[in-house]
């Protein structure tokens, strides 16, 4: 429009848009930093949340101070120099002003190098405030490229996903009669026997491993009152592991997996107070007796006498028989936790139909948290995809992270 319009039209459009645009500018800059800030509380910024926050607030610091003090400022020479220029008659040309006379004209001359340096710092700022946003956009394209390849990563190895999909295989072929085209993970192997019989268990596995007795599901069914057992089903002294000792038995047919129990073992012992004894099969006492059995499913706690552990085809992984083991030593899963709300959204519309209840939180989340930050990559935690309607749409994501992936990985 410079090359077009008269200066005097040219100047007077201009302050016309000016003030409109700074004012949108700073409307919209400032939306979008409280927004972002009530969406995603400081507590849970990473890094690149952090920088998304700078970009938008150098954004929005820069509209404001272009819209309160050098926009007025700016718009005012302008006017000034236009007018001067029309009293003078050095406003009529279209662009440049050809008119030399200008050049010695010391109060124009004077005029245009302050309208020059507040354009020049109105320009700047502006700039300044596109930068700012520049970099919020970058980085959220950069996290849903992340997002995509992440979940696509997960959806194959994620630890408890894999026990989950063991299990459904199972309960499958055992539905059909045998077996027969499994249309879920390659990796899992079938089995012709047909154990499907979890003795005392429920049917189907709550949180798509744990095998409940009655107790177990009068707890989480909220049938008995939270101060007659809910509260106090790990605390029971008589479901814990006196002296800190672990029996346990290996099956003969698990003789393959042997190695990775013993992995598994270390691994635990390593890293809590708890020593492991292995007992033979026909030990009287309270154990955790392993076998090979349909599955990867385990019960919660100590339960009395032999308690079984489930280590079928498609569980031969160091991780998921570590995720097994610590079902028996009392850990629930992750997201159970009373205070997961504040780290995991449950998306309750992509969960199939029947299956909330295994996203409900119990009392026992405040016990086993023992005060310790939520874990979001436990390997007692949910895939982001468990239980989901179709497999692909995401049941429970983390609050402020939704691409970071969710639970151990196999």
């Amino acid at each position: 429009m410079y090359f077009t319009l008269t200066r005097h039209t040219f100047g007077n459009l201009q302050s016309q848009l000016f003030p409109v645009y700074f004012t949108v500018g700073s409307c919209l800059s400032t939306v979008a930093l409280a927004t972002y800030y009530l969406m995603h509380p400081v507590q849970m910024w990473t890094g690149d949340e952090k920088l998304q926050v700078s970009g938008l607030a150098v954004s929005m610091l820069a509209t404001l101070i272009n819209k309160f003090f050098l926009e007025p400022k700016t718009t005012a020479m302008m006017l000034k120099r236009y007018a001067y220029e029309k009293e003078h008659g050095y406003g009529d040309d279209i662009g440049p002003i050809k008119d030399k006379a200008f050049k010695t004209d010391e109060t124009y001359l004077r005029m245009t190098h302050e309208f020059s340096m507040a354009h020049g710092f109105t320009a700047m700022t502006n700039i300044l405030a596109y930068t700012g946003s520049i970099l919020h956009v970058w980085l959220l394209a950069k996290n849903e490229v992340l997002s995509l390849i992440i979940e696509n990563e997960e959806r194959s190895g994620n630890l408890h996903g894999h026990i989950v999909s063991v299990n459904e295989a199972h309960d499958e072929i055992s539905r059909r009669g045998g077996l027969g085209e499994i249309p879920i993970e390659e990796e899992i192997v079938a089995v012709n026997e047909d154990p499907y019989k979890r003795p005392g268990c429920s049917d189907p596995l709550f949180e798509g491993d744990l095998c409940l007795d009655p107790e177990d599901e009068a707890v989480v069914n909220h049938v008995i009152p939270e101060t007659d057992l809910k509260r106090n089903i790990m605390r029971d002294r008589k479901k814990l592991w006196p002296e800190k000792t672990v029996y346990y038995s290996v099956d003969d047919n698990l003789k393959n997996l042997r190695p990775k129990i013993n992995d598994a073992i270390s691994k635990i012992s390593g890293k809590t107070c708890l020593t492991f004894k292995e007992v033979g099969s026909s030990y009287g006492g309270d154990h955790i007796k392993m076998h090979k059995g349909n599955g990867c499913w385990s019960k919660v706690g100590r339960r009395g006498g032999g308690q079984p552990l489930s280590l079928g085809r498609g569980c031969d992984y160091v991780g998921v028989v570590m995720h097994e083991l610590m079902h028996p030593l009392g850990i629930w899963h992750e997201q159970s936790r009373m205070d997961r709300d504040r780290y995991v959204e449950i998306l309750w519309h992509n969960i199939k139909e029947g299956y909330e209840k295994n996203f409900d939180k119990y009392d026992h989340g405040k016990l086993d948290s023992l005060n310790l930050p939520y874990d979001f990559d436990s390997i007692m935690h949910y895939d982001k995809y468990l239980f989901s309607v179709d497999g692909k749409k995401p049941t429970i994501i983390a609050r402020r992270q939704i691409w970071r992936k969710l639970g151990g990985q196999l």
